[in-house]
């Protein structure tokens, strides 16, 4: 899954530096990534804060 994590990044960046959006890019890509990235661990994260939650 880390491969294929690479590869979509660097994907959509290039996609972003082609579409005329420059060198900076890749950056806003990496923070999409990790912000979707985060919000896939929220359910988680709120099933495990609940009272009596299964460790």
């Amino acid at each position: 899954m880390i491969t294929v994590g690479v590869v979509i990044g660097s994907w959509t960046g290039s996609l972003g530096i082609d579409a005329g959006y420059g060198l900076r890019a890749p950056l806003w890509v990496g923070v999409a990534l990790a912000v979707l990235g985060f919000l896939s661990l929220l359910p988680d994260l709120v099933a495990r804060s609940r009272p009596g939650a299964a460790a």
